[in-house]
């Protein structure tokens, strides 16, 4: 996660560990945009699951079982509608998901 984050951190890039239900586990979050993150309840503990927060690319990767990005309005709440976000599984040495890896880019200010 350190190592991404610092190929992005000068731009308006999160990166993001959960578990398996999409449970957030870890982020590092820009500077810039922590009260975003913040205001959307995106913090350690907090669930991102399909099923809790509709088509996001965290839940939807984890319930497809597969890598996705989601832009703008492809996500369900309206809320998110600022984001792109990227995410793809992470499995263990069985094949079994364990969690997943995303990368959240807040969308130009002009959509604002």
């Amino acid at each position: 996660m350190e190592n991404v984050f610092e190929m992005v951190k000068n731009m308006n890039y999160s990166v993001v560990l959960t578990d398996e239900n999409g449970i957030i586990i870890d982020l590092i979050i820009n500077k810039d945009i922590m009260d975003i993150h913040s205001s959307l309840n995106f913090a350690k503990g907090s669930l991102w699951a399909e099923k809790s927060v509709g088509t996001n690319a965290i839940g939807t990767c984890l319930a497809i079982n597969k890598p996705i990005q989601v832009i703008g309005v492809e996500h369900y709440c309206e809320y998110h509608h600022k984001w792109t976000c990227s995410a793809a599984p992470i499995h263990n040495s069985k094949g079994e998901v364990i969690g997943s890896f995303d990368i959240v880019m807040k969308a130009v200010p002009s959509q604002e």
